[in-house]
Parts: C-alpha cells; structure tokens; sequence
C-alpha cells in the first residue's frame, strides 16, 4: 500500500482513543472532531488503515496506507 503521513508541532491530543473509536467528539466538544470524520471516511470509501500518535505538548502524526490495486 501507500503510506501517507501529516505531523504537526501543536499541543497534542490527549484522548486519541476516543478519536480511532469515532466517539462523538463533537457532543463532547473534545478536540479531534476532523482527524475521526476523515479515518472514518478512509476507511469506508478507501479501505486505509489509520494511525494516530500524538503526545501533550508536542505534536501529532496522523498515517494512513491506503491499498494498492493491480489493474491487470
């Protein structure tokens, strides 16, 4: 497949679980709302595979592989 990779410098996220669970963030009003809307929509149009690491104070890394496929 093809990996993909956005980082960032910024404050971090502290509950990524709820992130890759697609919680209702926006009821919670946590941050992350835009990083769950969009694994969700990788995952069900494209098949990716999501990955989050992000720690306090320092940063996040979002990567996804999206399939590759054979068009023989």
């Amino acid at each position: 497949g093809i990996r993909i990779s956005v980082e960032d410098n910024g404050i971090g996220i502290e509950n990524t679980e709820a992130i890759l669970k697609n919680k209702d963030l926006l009821k919670k009003g946590q941050a992350g709302v835009g990083i769950s809307n969009i694994k969700g929509r990788l995952m069900k149009y494209y098949g990716a595979e999501f990955y989050l690491d992000s720690k306090i104070n320092e940063g996040t890394k979002v990567y996804f592989t999206l399939p590759v496929q054979d068009v023989n």
